[in-house]
């Protein structure tokens, strides 16, 4: 019986490529781009806005109340407070 399941599958499939798991190469990307930013973030308590660097490895804190704004993470920094944008 399993024979019969494998061949009925070669002749569905006989003239099919069948690419499983393929990624994109990174010689394929035409134009990389990073995919971290600098974000604007709105303090919880005194509502100013500071800039910040979402993949940051030691933590902020506000400039004008002192409050924490982020604090690392494995990868990503986690953001307390409002991110208002990105600087561009």
């Amino acid at each position: 019986m399993p024979r019969m399941q494998e061949e009925s599958y070669e002749k569905r499939y006989k003239n099919q490529k069948i690419r499983v798991g393929c990624k994109m190469k990174k010689e394929h990307i035409l134009i990389p781009e990073p995919n971290s930013k600098f974000l604007k973030v709105n303090c919880k308590e005194c509502e100013k806005e500071n800039i910040v660097y979402s993949h940051a490895t030691t933590s902020v804190t506000c400039k004008s109340c002192g409050n924490v704004i982020s604090e690392p993470s494995g990868s990503k920094a986690r953001i307390i407070g409002k991110i208002s944008g990105t600087v561009e």
